[in-house]
């Protein structure tokens, strides 16, 4: 909130009460400093913002009626349509939005969320995470949020190969020494030999080179992945320069069982040319010469072209398969340049390893992605943004109340509160003393939370200068008492948090009614 409308709510409740109340002028956002810490009212299971950030917007996650084996813990989600550029022109985030983060709420702590930023400083950026909560079928989420608007907020969490997606890989380094990825004779689609695919170091990517009746496979190999997930789409980057003769038929492999032995699995078949079913999903035991159980091809059918390099995404969930050619990874929903899009029936879905196997043909892969994936997918929606600002309450009482009489002293006491979501910087609060009473001299005090002190300055001309020192019997007041003073301000020398308990506090003087 900028200074001026939070003089403006400030000196509402002042008029009312009869209570001046000086925020120091301020830029248009609080807070300014790293280390302050603040609640968010609209948000009441949020009870503390990250440190230095002063923007949020909310992130809803609706669910579908169909749950994905393993849950919507660890689904990829993405947001569309965030307008980060208008943030970057108001100065509300960097201009590289390396200060943008998605956080989730556990109800205790905030845990950063690794993210994947693209478009960034355009209308439309796309936010790309894991969902942190298992949200149940046809439920929401509404705990995650993403924040910016903090210049020292250093470099985001780096992105690994599980926690944006259940796997993504550029092939940036090599796949089979890391142990990242296994090779191994797990489906035959051409043939009955065997031709291991190798890293091509320079152009960071697989190279394959099957030959004549040779199929060339790769699975995920990781601990914490393969062989556990069940329904998902898989996205990889193909390119090809040769077949032998020309049936190449290369392939994107799901739901393997087991590798190197006798196991079902779930596979699209996409071929250069000369078979009839292309694209098409099948599934079979490990045989020599698959292909014969046929669960849905392309109409018409559709061949991948030489000298390509073409985006293919294979989705298997439920009892459903489904194959995009040259989908677009940054883009959703899915779509398609072409017309194969097929759902059939698969046999009974279990989990298994993932893969790629080429067969009569030449050429690499590269950037395999696999993620959760069910349909309908997940809804998210971003909420509108909340600044974080500071807005101090005041309430003035007086003891004992009603119409007492001359010579009893009266405590006046205000009660102040930062209601807001922000620290409240240089809090400056001052009253004005009615001319029936005169001032006991010594008798201010202020009950605050702890680590904040003021300092208590007077005035004898109406607020005109504050330098005015209280003497007993001053202006003709009784002993003990000093009938020239007529203002009271006190300067909070730290910040008010907005945090409860520590963001109220009580100020106290006492006067004699005369």
């Amino acid at each position: 909130m900028h200074s001026i409308e939070r003089a403006t709510r400030v000196s509402r409740a002042a008029a009312v009460l009869g209570i001046a109340v000086t925020l120091a002028p301020r830029a248009p956002l609080l807070p300014e400093r790293d280390s302050v810490l603040v609640s968010v009212s609209a948000s009441p299971q949020v009870s503390v913002w990250p440190i230095g950030y002063t923007r949020r917007r909310s992130i809803d996650i609706t669910t579908g009626p169909n749950t994905p084996f393993n849950g919507y813990q660890g689904y990829t989600v993405r947001i569309t349509g965030f307008d980060t550029a208008t943030e970057v022109a108001q100065g509300e985030m960097l201009a590289d939005t390396s200060d943008l983060r998605v956080m989730y709420w556990d109800g205790s702590s905030w845990i950063d969320v690794p993210r994947i930023v693209t478009g960034f400083n355009t209308a439309d950026t796309h936010v790309i995470f894991q969902c942190q909560a298992d949200i149940p079928a046809g439920g929401s989420d509404s705990n995650h949020f993403i924040f910016y608007g903090n210049p020292a907020a250093g470099p985001p969490l780096m992105v690994d190969n599980t926690n944006v997606y259940l796997w993504l890989d550029d092939f940036s380094t090599n796949p089979f020494s890391g142990g990242r990825l296994t090779r191994a004779r797990a489906v035959d689609v051409h043939g009955d030999r065997y031709r291991a695919p190798g890293y091509q170091a320079g152009a960071q990517r697989v190279r394959f080179n099957t030959n004549d009746n040779f199929a060339s496979d790769m699975y995920v190999d990781n601990a914490g992945f393969s062989n556990g997930e069940q329904d998902v789409l898989i996205t990889v980057d193909h390119y090809a320069s040769a077949t032998f003769p020309t049936d190449a038929t290369d392939v994107i492999v799901a739901r393997l069982s087991a590798i190197s032995t006798s196991s079902t699995h779930v596979y699209v078949h996409y071929s250069h040319g000369s078979y009839g079913d292309s694209p098409a999903i099948a599934w079979d035991t490990w045989t020599n010469g698959e292909r014969n159980t046929l669960g849905g091809a392309a109409v018409p059918t559709t061949y991948w072209p030489l000298y390509q390099a073409r985006t293919w995404a294979f989705a298997v969930f439920g009892t459903t398969a489904r194959f995009w050619d040259d989908g677009d990874l940054d883009t959703e929903p899915w779509f398609t340049s072409e017309t194969p899009l097929l759902s059939g029936t698969t046999p009974a879905p279990q989990p298994g390893y993932i893969g790629v196997a080429p067969a009569q043909s030449r050429g690499w892969w590269d950037n395999l992605i696999v993620r959760r994936y069910t349909e309908p997918e997940p809804a998210t929606s971003l909420g509108p943004e909340v600044a974080m600002y500071a807005a101090m309450t005041i309430a003035k009482s007086v003891n004992p109340p009603g119409s007492p009489t001359p010579g009893i002293d009266l405590t006046y006491t205000l009660a102040i509160s930062n209601v807001g979501t922000a620290n409240a910087l240089s809090v400056v609060v001052a009253d004005t003393l009615p001319q029936q009473v005169d001032f006991q001299v010594g008798s201010v005090s202020s009950n605050l939370p702890p680590g904040i002190t003021t300092i208590v300055e007077y005035s004898n001309d109406g607020g005109a200068s504050w330098t005015y020192v209280p003497v007993s019997g001053g202006c003709a007041a009784p002993a003990g008492y000093d009938r020239c003073v007529n203002n009271i301000r006190w300067l909070l020398q730290n910040d008010l948090t907005s945090t409860p308990p520590d963001n109220s506090g009580t100020l106290e003087f006492v006067a004699r009614i005369r």
